[in-house]
């Protein structure tokens, strides 16, 4: 089991523990520098390559058997990788449509709620300045 490195600190342990074991991606301009080198990103990049020539099975019939069906296995793998990686960036176009549209809706939202504040300031304004000659027209007529 990899162990990560232990770091204590008396007052921020638990949260360096949550920053440090936490799914998402911690920001490095948030992480003090002496803390960095503790910080590991939770997911890895995983490369197939392919079997070096050195490390190559003997020509028999079965090591080219053999290698035949790894060959098969390695084209298979780059073939899941590849729809994997279509399938992330498709989920990333996803998330990032998702987020677009919720920024434009948060300021649609704000620009409402601005407006609204504006119009009951001016109802609020034209209200006082009706009450004032209201009240200054009926001192007139009296």
């Amino acid at each position: 089991m990899n162990q990560s490195p232990q770091v204590y600190l008396p007052i921020y342990s638990l949260r360096l523990h949550l920053i440090l074991h936490s799914p998402v991606a911690p920001d490095t301009l948030l992480i003090p520098p002496h803390l960095h080198p503790y910080v590991l990103p939770p997911f890895r990049r995983i490369y197939l390559n392919t079997p070096a020539p050195s490390l190559a099975l003997p020509d028999t019939d079965r090591g080219s058997k053999l290698t035949a069906e790894v060959e098969r296995v390695v084209e298979r793998l780059h073939m899941e990788n590849a729809v994997l990686r279509q399938s992330c960036f498709a989920w990333r176009a996803r998330a990032h449509a998702h987020m677009t549209g919720h920024f434009q809706l948060s300021a649609l939202l704000r620009m409402a709620r601005d407006q609204e504040r504006k119009l009951k300031d001016d109802r609020n304004e034209i209200a006082r300045k009706y009450d004032s000659l209201k009240r200054k027209f009926s001192d007139v007529d009296r």
